[in-house]
């Protein structure tokens, strides 16, 4: 009789710890179905069998869930948040879990810089102090789990950078299905040009624009690489001006400015004639959809001039409120999260606003991610975020797909100037990538000082006798 030892579980591809893994997945399954068919709650039967077979899935092919993550990440808002949370918050989960099962050794706390750390550490005591400890620990545990994601996918970058261009092939796809839905969602609405475009229900058309400029950069930066084959230049072109219309009728000019931003330093870095002219056909794309489509054109200069008219939609008079919130405790803060409940009534009193009503009123939130570090953890706290921001910005190197990832960090933080994303997802894949490819850089140029030093042989010195040298930037 033959016997099923280690050997046999090695000739399927799997451990035995694997094979345990996978039959209690099995049984998982089969209670999902039945609490799931006793209880009457059939509605909860798809995501219960799509997390243990994302689970089974990553026993073979964990990567697949690092792109099935990233692909969420635009979908976030498609359905309501559940018990877990949204959509790319569940995913997530099952990202970290899946991926650790298979690949524990990835990951590399070393990759998140020591600011991170401490900025984590300095959020969670704001608690301590806050206006609602409550409120602080929740949006504390909300980061923590964005940073553990961005730990895990610097590590994987870290390891091979060319894992970028899969992960944004993989969010573009979505983002670019996204874009599609919202503009046809948005030009079949009855009050078409009195509203924004968003392509779910939940999804406000702010979240929407920012959701896609990763997309849309990345689909610009795939049109116009020379390494880039025909059919797939044709296709990121197209997605790429998906997005254009999309973020166009989102009315969102924080996204505008973001994305004009981001065009002028992509040039500045790496200035070439087909990038110039990539740029200039997007800029074309938006002056036809204006003038071909009638009342677009209306709509976008409509938005364009009431941000003077308005203070940007009373954001003026919201910083100021801001800053005199910040006053009360410049060093450390009111509590993180605790922004809105620190826009009081009396705030807006002891401030010098110029507009009161549709925009300023109690319980307002920053629109700027730096007032809003500055006046829920103080002077400490946004010292140690814009610090980490740096590391990610300042260090991923300027070669291939580097380049991109700065660019798109770029407009992501300009955006965040008008609008407080500190808690969205495509702004810490961000992040993670630049500390990813910090990483790599940092592995490689020791590999290359091991040489000098020591010879060829020094790198089976390093990492207990086992060489590391990442793959080359696509």
């Amino acid at each position: 009789m033959r016997s099923f030892g280690p050997r046999s579980w090695s000739a399927v591809g799997m451990t035995r710890v694997q094979a345990a893994v996978l039959v209690l997945l099995l049984l998982g399954l089969a209670v999902t179905v039945a609490v799931a068919a006793r209880y009457d709650v059939l509605v909860a039967l798809p995501a219960g069998v799509f997390v243990l077979f994302a689970l089974a899935a990553a026993l073979r092919w964990p990567s697949l869930l690092a792109y099935l993550y990233a692909a969420s990440i635009p979908l976030n808002f498609v359905t309501p948040p559940g018990p877990g949370g949204t959509v790319a918050r569940v995913v997530g989960i099952i990202f970290v879990v899946g991926y650790l099962l298979r690949r524990l050794r990835v990951l590399r706390p070393g990759v998140v810089p020591l600011p991170m750390w401490l900025f984590l550490g300095w959020l969670l005591a704001s608690s301590l102090w806050a206006i609602d400890p409550r409120v602080a620990f929740d949006s504390w545990l909300s980061l923590a789990q964005l940073a553990a994601v961005t730990m895990l996918i610097a590590s994987i970058v870290a390891a091979d950078p060319t894992e970028i261009d899969r992960i944004l092939f993989a969010y573009s796809i979505s983002a670019t299905a996204t874009a599609v839905v919202g503009v046809v969602t948005y030009l079949q609405s009855p009050t078409i040009f009195l509203t924004r475009a968003a392509a779910f229900e939940l999804q406000g058309p702010a979240q929407f624009s920012s959701a896609l400029i990763p997309a849309l950069l990345y689909l610009a930066y795939r049109s116009t690489s020379g390494g880039t084959t025909l059919p797939v230049r044709v296709l990121s072109a197209a997605g790429a001006l998906s997005c254009v219309a999309a973020v166009a009728l989102s009315g969102t000019r924080s996204a505008w400015l973001a994305l004009v931003v981001a065009g002028v330093v992509w040039v500045a870095l790496r200035p070439s004639r087909r990038l110039i002219v990539g740029l200039s056909t997007v800029a074309t794309a938006v002056v036809v959809l204006a003038v071909l489509v009638p009342g677009v054109g209306d709509f976008l200069l409509d938005r364009a001039g009431s941000a003077t008219e308005s203070g940007g939609a009373g954001r003026n008079d919201i910083w100021y409120v801001g800053l005199t919130v910040f006053s009360s405790s410049p060093i450390v803060g009111v509590g993180f999260g605790n922004f809105p409940l620190g826009f009081t009534q009396q705030a807006i009193d002891l401030s010098p606003v110029s507009v009161l009503g549709a925009d300023v009123f109690v319980g307002r939130g920053s629109h700027n991610i730096l007032l809003g570090s500055l006046v829920e953890t103080g002077v400490i706290g946004a010292a140690l975020l814009v610090a980490t921001m740096l590391t990610a910005l300042t260090r991923p190197g300027r070669d291939g797909v580097g380049t991109i990832v700065v660019v798109t960090l770029v407009g992501l933080l300009v955006q965040s100037l008008l609008l407080d994303i500190l808690l969205q997802k495509q702004l810490w894949l961000l992040v993670a990538f630049g500390l990813g490819l910090a990483a790599a850089r940092r592995d490689e140029l020791h590999e290359r000082l091991s040489h000098l030093v020591a010879g060829p042989r020094a790198p089976l010195l390093l990492n207990g006798g086992r060489s590391r040298v990442p793959r080359a930037l696509s």
